[in-house]
């Protein structure tokens, strides 16, 4: 990858639009103050490339702008392609990406933007080969990242080194491998599975066959014992339907007995309740004077219990009217009493208001009096000076506002003669009002009639009368008088009705018990053959139930001989099934060999290992080079792939062992100084390794501040080393805030503050 342009707008600190082309840069440092945006060139490529991996994707856009807009052309090979993502932050905010190539007529661009972001994203990384982890591991040292590969776990360095050896294709294949084993292991384990099913039932057979001959021997028995209780069923049959007719009769002859010796009961029912009210009537009648005086007492109770209640409400509804009236002359009096408060405290609020403004104005009219008093003592009066001396003008003006003063004070004492004068308004209602308080209230004269009234009403009242004729009323009615003197007055119609149907009921029960007796002589003779009928009947029911109990007995062993004969059947099928499972299994055998050892050479100790044990003495190759330049031949750095274990045994990994002159020690034992050479060494190295191999397009080199912590000897090694790489890649940007480092590159990019505090981006050839 060879960058050619960068268009910036509303970019992070990047306010408006700037535009960088690169198209003509070999190898240039990026230069500015702290905090200028040197950095953010790279991270505006990184952005463009594969977006954002931070939560909130509004952070790219400058504060206070709702938009922001990356297009970044590169070219590959012979292709050059520009891509552009934009971010809006309205609304519910939006992104858009689009990746465009050049036709090489310089006709209008080729659109492949995809149909989604994501579909857009995917083509960008197949063209670039590489994800935004791999550019920063790679092609990109970022700002404190020089050590990402040489500080990272041993995991995490083979993972690195497979990424750019491409070794995710063979991840693709091995999970692809296994996922075909899976369902070769599935197939077979179903295959063994369902042979060692088979065989368990093939081992049945013997059971089965014993299963049949017991089956069809209870089926013949039981065929057996159906025909005999068949021909014992039919020959009830035919002794039950000579006697049906019979018993036919007799059941006639019963129901019609029963319906007469029904009809009898009622009437003996319907006799013992007529005597029982002939008894009652009798009863009523002996005691007609007793029940009719009674009724006399009663009626006389109620009649003076009336005249008492309404003398009871009489005395109510006075005391209702005394009180409301008392009521009444209380609430006037309460409200006059208020009234006479509130205006006494209303006139005597103007009175002391009054006296404060009397006083008031008295206390000006003093201080007035005593400046306008200075006319005569001030000795510029009556000279030159008199126009402007300040003091006699107040003098004067205090001398002129006497009469003013003198006139608010007589209104002010005329007014408090009237408040108290007795014809004052005020003074009458409040004169008026206690004239109220001491006479006699308008609705006394009606109070007295209410009273009188009262005395009158509790004169007629007698409470304890009234308590004992309620006693009188409630001991007749509960002796209930009332009611048998209303029985009494009928009684005698009554005697005569119930006397004619007693004597109905005595002849229609004898001639109902003729009519019983004659039933019962008629079916006496045919008890005897319904005795037999029933018992013939029984002995029929029970045949049917054994009868039944046969034939369910027979299908059963007709279903247990079929049963049977389907297992054996069956067993013959499974014998044909079991020949098949094995025939296909020998194949999936052979396939699973297979692609057992497809899953080991794909595996992580597979072919990516040898891959990367390949690869390692070029990596080391070119990171001594470049280290032995920056520590002029002292230091070395080797990748060890294997350990030996405590167990005595050999473990896989990828460890840096550093040398110099006295030793070799493990990287992390090492100075930060000297962890930094190694870092650079290592990152450049793999930024080469990446450049050679096909996996991944890339042909830039960019370095962010990686070698501030260095001394001076060290960053001209850097520098030299820098530059030596121009011939590897096409262009090569290194940032840094170092004075000296800039003037060591042939071109430069420098990032200034314009007025408003953003950058502006100008480039040194």
């Amino acid at each position: 990858m060879k960058p050619i342009a960068l268009h910036l707008t509303n970019f992070r600190n990047y306010r408006g639009t700037h535009e960088l082309l690169l198209a003509d840069i070999g190898c240039a440092a990026i230069v500015g103050p702290n905090g200028a945006g040197k950095s953010g060139l790279l991270d505006a490529m990184a952005y463009a490339l594969f977006g954002t991996d931070r939560g909130n994707a509004d952070n790219v856009v400058t504060l206070g702008e709702t938009s922001c807009s990356v297009q970044f052309a590169f070219q590959i090979g012979s292709e050059s392609y520009a891509v552009r993502r934009i971010r809006i932050t309205s609304g519910a905010g939006s992104s858009e990406l689009i990746l465009l190539r050049d036709e090489a007529d310089g006709l209008q661009a080729q659109p492949l933007t995809g149909n989604t972001i994501s579909d857009t994203q995917a083509k960008i990384q197949r063209i670039t080969g590489m994800d935004l982890d791999l550019w920063r591991r790679t092609a990109y040292i970022g700002q404190g990242a020089s050590g990402l590969f040489s500080q990272a776990t041993p995991a995490e360095r083979k993972s690195i080194l497979g990424q750019i050896l491409g070794l995710d294709r063979y991840e693709g294949m091995l999970e692809t491998t296994k996922a075909r084993k899976r369902v070769v292991d599935a197939d077979l384990d179903a295959a063994a599975r369902r042979t060692t099913d088979i065989e368990a039932a093939l081992s049945m057979r013997e059971t089965f066959q014993g299963d049949l001959a017991t089956a069809e021997a209870m089926k013949a028995t039981a065929d057996q014992l159906l025909r005999i209780e068949g021909e014992k069923v039919h020959e009830l049959q035919r002794l039950v339907a000579e006697v049906s007719g019979q018993a036919a009769e007799y059941q006639r002859l019963c129901a019609e007995a029963t319906k007469l010796l029904q009809g009898k009961t009622g009437m003996d029912v319907e006799a013992q309740e007529i005597a029982e009210r002939i008894a009652g009537c009798e009863q009523l009648l002996a005691r007609g004077d007793e029940i009719r005086d009674g009724l006399t007492r009663l009626e006389a109770a109620k009649s003076e219990l009336a005249e008492l209640s309404e003398a009871k409400v009489a005395v109510a509804e006075a005391t209702r009217r005394v009180e409301n009236i008392e009521r009444g002359i209380e609430l006037d009096l309460a409200q006059w009493r208020a009234d006479l408060a509130s205006s006494r405290q209303t006139l005597d609020g103007k009175i002391a208001r009054n006296t404060a403004a009397i006083e008031e104005h008295l206390a000006v009219y003093r201080a007035v009096e005593q400046q306008a008093a200075l006319t005569d003592d001030v000795p510029c009066a009556g000279t030159d000076l008199q126009p402007q001396c300040r003091l006699l003008q107040g003098a004067m003006e205090a001398k002129g506002q006497l009469s003013q003063r003198q006139e608010r004070i007589d209104a002010a004492r005329a007014e408090m003669i009237l408040l108290k004068d007795p014809h004052h308004p005020d003074q009458i209602a409040i004169a008026e009002l206690a004239a109220k308080l001491e006479d006699h209230h308008p609705r006394q004269a009606e109070l007295d009639d209410a009273n009188s009234a009262l005395s009158d009403a509790q004169t007629c009242h007698d409470p304890e009368r009234a308590a004992e004729l309620a006693r009188m009323v409630s001991e007749l009615c509960a002796a209930h008088y009332p009611e048998a003197a209303q029985d009494l007055a009928a009684a005698d119609a009554v005697m005569k009705e119930l006397t004619a149907r007693r004597t109905d009921v005595e002849r229609r029960q004898t001639e109902t018990q003729e009519q019983y007796d004659e039933v019962r002589r008629q079916a006496t003779p045919l008890r005897e053959a319904v005795n037999l009928l029933q018992a013939d009947v029984l002995e029929l029911e029970d045949r049917r139930t054994q009868l039944d109990e046969a034939q369910q007995e027979a299908s059963n062993a007709a279903a247990m001989v079929g049963q049977a004969q389907a297992r054996l059947a069956g067993l013959d099928d499974l014998e044909a099934d079991k020949d098949v499972i094995q025939a296909e299994s020998a194949p999936r055998v052979r396939r699973q060999h297979v692609l057992a050892e497809l899953v080991t050479a794909y595996g992580r100790n597979g072919i990516p290992a040898l891959l990367i044990e390949n690869a390692i003495p070029e990596i080391e190759e070119e990171a001594n080079r470049i280290l032995q330049t920056l520590t002029a031949g002292r230091m070395s750095v080797q990748l060890l792939t294997q350990v030996q274990t405590k167990t005595a045994g050999i473990g896989e990994t990828l460890d840096v062992v550093v040398s110099d002159g006295e030793g070799s020690r493990d990287y992390s034992t090492w100075s930060g100084g000297e962890r930094v050479r190694v870092d650079i060494a290592l990152r450049v190295a793999l930024c080469r390794i990446l450049a050679r191999r096909a996996g991944a397009a890339v042909r830039m080199l960019a370095i962010d501040e990686a070698c501030a912590p260095l001394d001076v000897d060290g960053r001209e090694a850097f520098i030299e080393a820098v530059q030596g790489l121009q011939q590897y890649f096409d262009c090569i940007l290194v940032v840094s805030h170092v004075p000296d480092l800039a003037g060591a590159f042939p071109q430069q990019i420098n990032i200034l503050r314009n007025g408003t505090g953003g950058p502006l981006v100008h480039v040194v050839a």
